[in-house]
């Protein structure tokens, strides 16, 4: 169900803004933004899924009023169970498209980037000789490739602001490290929600 989702908003949000983007009228957009974020991500690779709050940075580039890259850095401590301590940084760069006026924005973004889990351990939640959680396998194991898929809607209160709502499915690529003969890729929902200025 999370893939076929994310495949279907992809195709609708592309089309909506291939075809639409050139029936507005041109918009005076500043070129960069700068803005900062509150971020929740529900990870599934965990049973159950455990849900973490943190925070984030973001640099746009605005190509045109429909075309943007940016590049996005988020950070989420959290504490996961029993011995472990573990926290999750993310880095996205990617491009932005859609539609936009002088109030408000609709896009649709795609961005590759990583995934890094980092952690500490204390005996007897991760001792090799026991079956250990997955938890144990990906804290401070390889960085993990990543993709972040979705929509973004923006308002711009004035000229020189913007308050940035992002949804969409930010995909973790584990490879051997969960001993799956192909690999396994987790879908996680993530909600960032920020304020952000323009120059």
């Amino acid at each position: 169900m999370p893939i076929r989702f994310s495949r279907i908003f992809a195709v609708c949000m592309f089309l909506l803004s291939i075809m639409s983007v050139h029936a507005l009228a041109q918009v005076d957009t500043p070129k960069v933004e700068v803005g900062v974020h509150f971020a929740f991500n529900r990870l599934r690779i965990f049973d159950p899924a455990t849900n973490d709050i943190g925070v984030g940075g973001r640099l746009t580039f605005n190509i045109n009023d429909a075309i943007a890259v940016e590049g996005e850095y988020n950070y989420f401590p959290r504490e996961a169970f029993g011995g472990l301590s573990s926290s999750q940084s993310q880095g996205f760069i990617g491009v932005k498209t859609g539609l936009r006026s002088e109030t408000a924005g609709i896009f649709f973004k795609m961005r590759p980037g990583f995934a890094k889990f980092s952690g500490t351990t204390t005996p007897p939640l991760c001792t090799p000789a026991l079956p250990q959680p997955i938890v144990c396998k990906i804290a401070g194991g390889p960085t993990q490739f990543a993709f972040d898929i979705g929509g973004v809607f923006e308002l711009y209160p004035i000229r020189r602001t913007v308050v940035r709502f992002d949804v969409g499915d930010t995909m973790i690529r584990f490879g051997s490290i969960l001993e799956a003969p192909d690999g396994y890729t987790a879908h996680n929902l993530q909600f960032n929600i920020g304020i952000g200025f323009r120059f």
